[in-house]
């Protein structure tokens, strides 16, 4: 197999791909996979809110200072700052990285080439992907095979848990897979795992995504299955995010949305409230700290939320 190579342009590179894997393909199976966030699509906001820049980068902070506070493992920390955007989520609009992916998409079929989508994004999150892009803008995945039955998925499931393969940072509570529109959502699982047991043996794979993790496990699960297999590091979307990561203004934005979500009295925001989430809560108590320290106005509403969370 060849290395994993780093490029900027996704369509373009993915094209050149098949053209390579038709050349020698004579008859034999090809699909192209991609990823969702930071390849297919990224987040539209000016700071890079909801891009998974800023939400490594959120981590990164927290992960440390909840574990101090709070003692709260890597794990429950992730879980914490996955509900909570899992509030706001729907709200953020996504913007394909490249105009032309439908268009790709829609002539890998008229060619009898299968694509799939292969997002770490959870099974919960299926539907609100779809909302965020809008109908506009809809990549249409097509396996050229019908949806794999629901015992089968589970029977995946299981798999994959049974042999080490669910999410490395949360695998005691791992949310499992679900197949959605032609995608796979894995809750961040060895994607290379997922695609042993999903790709045929003997197809040609392409294979793009924003982390070289996902690449690497594709590459060690692949050999020896696959016929061909060329792997493209799309860095282009994630680096434009790291680029314009504003973190004054994304946290001052998670606040309003938190605001917002506590006003109107949103269900799922409300039960973290009650519970007094961990991150939630010492969020909120920075951010008020925060506008204290720097004598800024703190209306009522961030008050009142601070309150409920004590």
């Amino acid at each position: 197999f060849e290395g994993i190579e780093k490029v900027i342009e996704l369509c373009s590179s993915v094209e050149r791909s098949i053209q390579a894997a038709l050349e020698t393909a004579q008859g034999d199976d090809i699909v192209v996979v991609l990823d969702l966030d930071e390849t297919c699509f990224t987040a539209d906001t000016q700071n890079a809110l909801a891009t998974s820049a800023w939400f490594e980068d959120l981590m990164k902070r927290w992960v440390p200072i909840l574990a101090s506070e709070a003692s709260m493992s890597h794990a429950d920390v992730l879980l914490d700052c996955l509900a909570v955007v899992d509030c706001f989520y729907a709200f953020i609009r996504s913007r394909l990285t490249e105009e032309g992916l439908p268009a790709l998409l829609k002539t890998c079929k008229a060619q009898g080439i299968a694509t799939i989508g292969l997002t770490a994004r959870r099974p919960d999150l299926a539907e609100v992907t779809w909302q965020q892009l809008g109908e506009k803008s809809l990549l249409v995945f097509d396996a050229l095979s019908p949806p794999m039955a629901a015992n089968s998925v589970k029977e995946l499931e299981q798999f994959l848990k049974a042999n080490g393969y669910a999410a490395p940072d949360n695998p005691d509570k791992w949310e499992g897979i679900r197949q959605h529109r032609g995608v796979w959502f894995t809750a961040n699982a060895n994607k290379g795992a997922l695609l042993r047991q999903t790709v045929k043996a003997g197809t040609h794979v392409i294979f793009a995504d924003d982390s070289e993790r996902h690449l690497h496990d594709a590459k060690k699960a692949l050999d020896g299955h696959a016929a061909s297999l060329r792997l493209l590091h799309f860095t282009a979307a994630k680096d434009a995010a790291k680029e314009k990561l504003d973190i004054p203004s994304c946290d001052l934005a998670l606040t309003e949305y938190c605001k917002a979500l506590f006003q109107k009295k949103d269900d799922t925001f409300m039960a973290l409230v009650q519970e007094k989430q961990g991150f939630l809560k010492a969020f909120i108590t920075r951010q008020l700290l925060h506008l204290e320290a720097e004598q800024k106005p703190i209306d009522t509403l961030l008050r009142s939320l601070a309150d409920c969370l004590k």
